[in-house]
């Protein structure tokens, strides 16, 4: 039997090499760089034979159809994967802004995927203006956003790494008992890239609750109008000194993950701070700027839609509360907002403005940072709920007060041909209003 396996093994080598395959590298049939170089051949006897024309073949057509149902203008994500070699391919397209958040989406994935067994993804992305006629290439300069070519393993030794299987291009072949690995890796690094791409956090709701007996004090809601949050605030009962509350927290995407005994922990390859760092900052009744920060504990993170107010809003997890009781100075003061950090578990930072909805364009737009500025892709902390006063931003603090605790720090997936991985994105949350 063995015989006559390597007999027809050597046949079927010996006909692909005398016909060049006869057929489309179909990653090499795509503008914008379609023809531009000897990376690919008019030939049709070539292994990199690149077809009659840009686009010109039934599964490149199939490819562009699919991603238009998305539409278009939602995709924020393209991963097209390939054997063997064990590295993300990319491209720059020359938008500083675009070209730096694949690279840090692609460090993200390379993260996740090192997580299981150490095994490294590098990203090497071509530089802007050359090609060889890719998917990624496709979508990376048509529609400005991250695009890769996805390697897997094995590596560039190919089957060496497992032993060798003693035939010509082995590297394709994955070993039976290494397949559950590989897959579990990618998926965990295909979900981090979802995940992240999905959008920035927002703090979009708030309710400050008498914990005894659950009357609600203070409620915010950020209901979504087009582009645009608006700010809803009700201040419905004067704080006091003398009462505990329960401050609950929602924002417009799940913030934490759990493991399979359902504590809070890190997506896979991330270093998050698993607590949000949460703040009363105004101005007392002598003037004085001021700021207490609040004890915020991991198991704040709320997992279950709970019956009345200590649930998560819409999804598990989406959801923080902590208790706190005010200090005279608090209590009293003439002006006191919140001022809340946290990052989500892919390590973004709220958006600064949540008035402005976060969108994909070549870079985050409507994402602020603590300065107001959307260039930076970066985020910071909210600091838009006042609980009293005025509803302009507090001045900056001389000083703080007591408390302690905390650090700083939905999507569609659509598998098209060649395990192409694009994502669609619609943002939008709503309050549940609890009484």
């Amino acid at each position: 039997m063995r015989d006559v396996d390597e007999t027809l093994c050597a046949a079927v080598q010996a006909g692909c090499v005398a016909d060049g395959m006869g057929g489309i590298d179909l990653n090499r049939n795509h503008p914008p760089f379609f023809a531009s170089n000897n990376q690919n051949s008019a030939d049709v006897g070539s292994l990199l034979h690149r077809g009659a024309g840009a686009g010109s073949e039934s599964e490149s057509r199939a490819l562009y159809a699919a991603a238009a149902l998305g539409p278009e203008s939602r995709l924020r994500l393209f991963v097209d994967v390939h054997s063997f070699s064990r590295i993300y391919y990319g491209v720059e397209t020359g938008s500083a802004r675009r070209d730096a958040v694949a690279r840090s989406l692609a460090n993200t994935m390379r993260l996740a995927a090192r997580a299981g067994s150490g095994r490294d993804y590098p990203y090497d992305p071509t530089p802007a203006g050359i090609g060889i006629g890719s998917t990624d290439e496709y979508f990376g300069y048509r529609l400005q956003i991250p695009s890769y070519t996805l390697e897997i393993e094995p590596g560039s030794n190919g089957g060496s790494e497992y032993g060798g299987f003693g035939y010509h291009h082995d590297g394709f072949v994955l070993p039976a008992n290494q397949i559950a690995r590989v897959r579990e890796e990618l998926t965990a690094a295909n979900l981090s890239a979802l995940y992240r791409m999905a959008g920035p956090p927002a703090l979009i709701a708030a309710e400050l609750r008498e914990l005894a007996s659950g009357t609600l004090s203070y409620a915010a809601n950020r209901p979504v109008t087009g582009a645009r949050r608006g700010l809803e605030q009700q201040h419905l009962r004067a704080l006091r000194a003398d009462t505990d509350y329960q401050l609950r927290l929602a924002f417009n995407k799940p913030m934490r993950v759990r493991d399979d005994a359902g504590n809070v922990t890190q997506l896979s390859g991330q270093t998050v701070p698993l607590a949000p760092q949460v703040a009363l900052v105004g101005t007392d009744a002598a003037g004085q700027a001021f700021q207490e920060t609040l004890a915020a504990p991991v198991s704040g993170w709320r997992q279950t839609a709970a019956n009345g107010a200590d649930g998560h809003l819409r999804y598990a997890d989406d959801a923080y509360a902590l208790t706190l009781r005010l200090s005279a100075r608090a209590a009293s003061a003439q002006q006191l907002s919140l001022r809340v950090s946290v990052q989500d578990a892919s390590g973004q930072a709220l958006d600064a403005d949540p008035a402005s909805v976060a969108d994909w364009n070549s870079g985050w737009s409507g994402y602020e940072d603590d300065a107001g500025r959307a260039t930076t892709d970066t985020g910071g902390s909210d600091r838009s709920l006042t609980l009293t006063g005025v509803t302009a931003p507090p001045p900056a603090p001389s000083g703080s007060g007591s408390g302690g605790g905390g650090s700083f720090g939905l999507w569609s997936l659509w598998l098209l041909s060649m395990s192409a991985l694009i994502l669609r994105i619609r943002g939008r949350s709503t309050f549940r209003s609890v009484s």
